[in-house]
Order: structure tokens, then C-alpha cells, then sequence
């Protein structure tokens, strides 16, 4: 891979071997420890990852003003919860278009 490649085809997500749904942060599933662990294992390796910042960033922006129940995934590092603490707007409206 090279860095002329877009930042979302350089994210360790996507490189790393393993189970991508264990990014798939669903804030209306009920927690067990299972899940719990997974989704710290996810949080890892995006820590590992080269491009967590621009991540993080497009999460944010595309899910500005939206609440917890309309974020999903675990984006830049962080749960939907955690980005929603970020977002002085959480709550204010909702995202016209999430990602997939």
C-alpha cells in the first residue's frame, strides 16, 4: 500500500486479518462480555492503525448532530457513545446519510 492511496484503503480494519464484524457497534443490542471484549479488541486495532485521526474525523462529521441511537460501528477508535460525548450537537438532528 501506498499513501497515495485514499486514507480509507490504508486503515488496519481492512488489513488486518480477523472478523470485521467485530466493529459493528450496535447500541441497541444488549452488552454481554463477549461482546464487551470484542469491541476492545476492535478499539485496538484501530489504535495500531496509520489513519485513526482521519477516521475519527469522518465519523464525526458525517454523524454531527445525531444521537447515540442513529451512530453505529466502532469509528476512529471510539464507541458510538464515545463520539456522541464529543458532539456538542448530539441529539440535534439526524444523519441524513450513515455510512456503510
Amino acid at each position: 500500500m501506498t499513501n497515495d492511496q485514499p486514507w480509507w484503503e490504508r486503515t488496519a480494519c481492512t488489513t488486518e486479518d480477523g472478523d470485521a464484524d467485530i466493529f459493528d457497534y450496535d447500541p441497541h443490542r444488549p452488552h454481554n462480555r463477549a461482546r464487551a471484549e470484542g469491541y476492545e479488541y476492535a478499539k485496538a486495532i484501530c489504535r495500531s492503525c496509520p489513519v485513526i485521526d482521519s477516521c475519527l474525523e469522518e465519523a464525526i462529521e458525517q454523524e454531527a448532530g445525531a444521537s447515540v441511537q442513529n451512530r453505529y460501528e466502532i469509528r476512529g477508535g471510539l464507541t458510538p457513545e464515545e463520539r456522541a460525548a464529543l458532539d456538542p450537537t448530539a441529539g440535534k438532528r439526524t444523519p441524513s446519510r450513515m455510512p456503510a
